[in-house]
């Protein structure tokens, strides 16, 4: 029988002041903060304008202004927000996590929004305008704390979270590690136009982690799969909506998912309500009423 893992994520994103320099960063510095936090580096991508991290336990996005901290399993992803806050100047924070199929095997701070929001409190003096008093929460359980100015403060982002991945699907009948390697990398790959950057690795005995940034660095795109049945988990998260649509249906395919819930921070509320009615239709006609679609729930972050 498979040992649980909890591949429900939690993630903190933090906007820093402009010129705050992140990239200057080293990895060996890095290194340092994120075993605060639970998690250590396995390999990376650097570009001019960005740098992504694979973790032990998911992904760290670096910009010169703001990251992303994507972490599963037990990590304490808001003890590096602490430990980077006395070298930087925050603006912005918000830090989410899925609702835990055990969560009695988080670390202690995360294991209820109770817990979450003591953590919280003691980055107070990190940040010009305070926290939500109270974590926003949604109908699965999950929820989120935000600094008050996150509108203007927090880089969008669309966030697939895909559960119930099925046992026939893609994924779980690749041939070997490298076809499913193969499978991912060609997500990023159009003819004529220029390669993205991808870095992934394969976990013994199962689970996948890939970070891809676009030449420029300002696009990025993660995924993370948990594939054990009885707690099967996947997410994939862009910032770059033309590539989710046109990589849906792929991805649909790779999981088989019984659900797959969005959570989205796009400020521009006409392209956000466009993306959300094709995700609608796409999702209605891909996933068949006898594959067992159970919810597809929309997160609205910056409520406009």
């Amino acid at each position: 029988m498979s040992e649980f893992y909890e591949g429900r994520e939690k993630v903190v994103r933090v906007r820093y002041n402009k010129g705050s320099n992140l990239l200057s960063i080293s990895r060996n510095t890095w290194e340092v903060l994120l075993k605060k936090a639970g998690a250590e580096i396995i390999s990376g991508i650097k570009l001019r304008n960005a740098t992504a991290y694979l973790l032990s336990e998911s992904s760290l996005f670096v910009w010169d202004d703001h990251l992303m901290l994507k972490t599963c399993g037990t990590p304490t992803p808001l003890a590096l927000v602490q430990a980077l806050g006395p070298l930087v100047g925050v603006r912005g924070v918000l830090y989410q996590h899925g609702a835990f199929l055990k969560p009695s095997q988080q670390q202690h701070g995360y294991r209820t929004s109770g817990e979450v929001h003591h953590e919280i409190k003691k980055l107070a003096h990190l940040l010009p305008l305070p926290f939500s008093p109270l974590p926003t929460l949604f109908d699965d359980g999950s929820f989120e704390y935000h600094t008050a100015n996150k509108r203007d403060n927090l880089a969008p982002f669309i966030d697939l979270k895909i559960s119930d991945i099925s046992p026939s699907c893609h994924y779980n009948n690749a041939r070997s590690k490298d076809h499913l390697s193969q499978m991912f990398t060609e997500l990023f790959n159009r003819p004529n136009t220029p390669a993205w950057s991808v870095d992934l690795y394969h976990f013994d005995p199962c689970g996948f982690s890939l970070n891809a940034l676009d030449p420029s660095g300002l696009r990025y795109t993660t995924v993370h799969v948990t594939p054990e049945l009885k707690f099967s988990y996947a997410s994939f998260e862009t910032n770059d909506i033309h590539l989710l649509m046109r990589q849906l249906g792929s991805i649909v395919r790779l999981f088989g998912p019984g659900k797959v819930d969005v959570s989205i921070f796009w400020p521009d509320r006409l392209e956000r309500r466009a993306l959300l009615r094709k995700l609608d239709k796409f999702l209605a006609r891909s996933m068949p009423v006898n594959k067992g679609l159970k919810t597809i729930l929309y997160r609205f972050t910056n409520k406009l």
